[in-house]
């Protein structure tokens, strides 16, 4: 009767393990939200990545997570705002060189986006395809994927993919 009642008792504890996984994932709770791969300026400055929290409720650390294109992976790192991704709120994920070299876009930037860098001198290996459509990933610090979207490289120069 011990064992059965044993049995049982870790059955449902394995059950609700895995309904506590299942509520607490990200959900593509954070999304893909806007991609600039053929900017009119520069293109080792001014590609960028938007990410957007669509929870209500819940924050995400961004330290650890990366972005990848079919060339390469780049770690999300602190660009002097922190990594605390709020509710409802936009990330800009800027290759490292924009703050050097350009401010294109520093007077259309809301103060209350977290902007973000990568740890590469650009998306990828040489940077987000303006040649070819290319799928954007975003991976969490576990190494889930959490969203990905292939943008189409028909658009015109100076125009960015939003979805």
């Amino acid at each position: 009767m011990k064992k059965m009642i044993t049995k049982s008792l870790n059955v449902l504890l394995l059950l609700f393990i895995i309904i506590l996984c299942g509520t607490t994932e990200l959900r593509s709770q954070v999304v893909l939200n806007e991609i600039m791969f053929d900017p009119v300026f520069s293109e080792h400055s001014d590609e960028f990545i938007e990410i957007l929290n669509i929870s209500d409720s819940q924050s995400f650390d961004l330290t650890g997570w990366k972005v990848q294109d079919q060339q390469g992976s780049d770690s999300i790192i602190d660009s002097g705002m922190g990594t605390i991704l709020k509710p409802g709120q936009y990330c800009l994920i800027l290759d490292p060189d924009y703050f050097t070299d350009s401010k294109t876009y520093h007077t259309l930037i809301p103060d209350s986006t977290l902007v973000v860098t990568i740890d590469g001198s650009t998306f990828g290996s040489r940077g987000l395809s303006n040649s070819q459509n290319e799928t954007v990933t975003l991976i969490a610090w576990n190494g889930k994927t959490i969203t990905s979207h292939t943008y189409t490289s028909s658009i015109n120069s100076g125009f960015s993919e939003e979805r």
